[in-house]
C-alpha cells in the first residue's frame, strides 16, 4: 500500500517551490485514540502537522512531499514511506523513539523540539507532564509486579522501560512477527531476563494460557484484541487495542488501569480474609 501510494499519490515539489511548514506523521494502524494522543503533543508544540497515509484524503497524501520534515509512530510500519519520501524527494526523516512511556514520549519530544528549535518551550512541557503526572501517581505501582506484554517488535522495548520506570518486570512476550528489521528493537531488551518466554505469533490463546501456567503474571498488557482469558487464571488484562498508549495521554491511561487493577487485588484478597 505505502509504495503504491509513493508511485501514484504523492506529488513531487515542482522546480523552484520550497518545502512547507509541516509535519508528515506517518501512521498506519495506530487507532484515533492514539492519534489524537500525538495531536495533543504537537498542538502545545505550535507544529503544524498530517497524520500519512491513515486519517487524511487524497490531498493530504498527495502533498506529503512538499513537508520539512517526517516522523514515524511505528517504525515496522511506516519507516518505508519516510525513507522513500527522503530519498525521493528529499523530505529529512526525523528518527524517534516509540512515544511510550516517560522516557519515549520524552525522547520523542526532544528529537521533534531540536528539528524546530524550540528545545526550551519543549522542555518546559516536558517537566510540567512530567510532574503532574508524578503526584498524581507517586511511588511504584508495579512493584514487586509481573507483567506479560504483547504488542509489536518496535514497541516491546518502550513497554519494557515504562514497566522497569513504574517498578515492575516482564515475565513473557507475544509478538505477531519477528523479521530482520527488528534486530535492533530487540538489542534493547538486555535487561529483560534471559529466561522470559517469547511467543511469535497472533491468537494462539493456547500458548499464552500455556506460559502463564508456568510464568504466572499480575498483568497482561496488550496492544491486540482477545484478553479476557488471561482473567481465569487471576491475572488483571489491560487491553489497548482501542485506547490510547502514545504520549502523555497513554501514560495516565496505563497508570489509571494498573490503579484499578491494584485495588481490585486488594478488594479480592481483604474478601478472602
Amino acid at each position: 500500500m505505502l509504495h503504491s501510494l509513493l508511485c501514484h499519490v504523492v506529488k513531487g515539489r515542482k522546480e523552484g517551490e520550497s518545502a512547507e511548514e509541516f509535519l508528515n506523521v506517518v501512521s498506519v494502524s495506530e487507532n484515533k485514540e492514539n492519534r489524537a494522543a500525538i495531536a495533543e503533543i504537537l498542538d502545545v508544540l505550535e507544529i503544524p502537522y498530517q497524520f500519512v497515509p491513515v486519517g487524511q484524503d487524497i490531498d493530504s497524501i498527495e502533498r506529503a512531499a512538499y513537508a520539512n520534515a517526517t516522523i514515524v509512530l511505528n517504525r515496522d510500519e511506516g519507516e518505508y514511506f519516510a525513507k522513500k519520501l527522503e530519498d525521493i524527494y528529499g523530505v529529512p526523516y526525523v528518527v524517534t523513539k516509540s512515544p511510550i512511556g516517560i522516557r519515549g514520549t520524552r525522547h520523542f519530544i526532544r528529537q521533534i523540539a531540536k528539528l524546530y528549535q524550540i528545545e526550551e518551550r519543549a522542555e518546559v512541557y516536558v517537566r510540567n507532564q512530567e510532574e503532574q503526572i508524578g503526584r498524581a501517581y507517586a511511588g511504584n505501582p508495579l512493584q514487586n509486579k509481573k507483567v506479560f506484554v504483547e504488542a509489536s517488535p518496535y514497541e516491546i522495548p518502550r513497554f519494557n522501560t515504562f514497566i522497569q520506570e513504574l517498578g515492575g518486570e516482564i515475565s513473557g512476550l507475544c509478538v505477531p512477527y519477528v523479521d530482520e528489521n527488528d534486530r535492533e528493537a530487540f538489542k534493547h531488551l538486555e535487561a529483560v531476563a534471559k529466561n522470559v518466554p517469547v511467543i511469535v505469533a497472533v491468537g494462539q490463546l493456547f500458548e499464552k494460557a500455556n506460559v502463564l501456567s508456568k510464568k504466572p503474571a499480575d498483568y497482561y498488557i496488550s496492544t491486540f484484541a482477545g484478553t479476557s482469558f488471561v482473567a481465569e487464571r487471576g491475572t488483571l488484562p489491560i487491553n489497548l487495542k482501542d485506547c490510547a498508549y502514545l504520549g502523555y495521554k497513554g501514560i495516565v491511561r496505563i497508570l489509571q488501569s494498573i490503579e484499578r487493577g491494584n485495588l481490585q487485588k486488594e478488594r479480592y484478597n481483604l474478601a478472602l480474609m
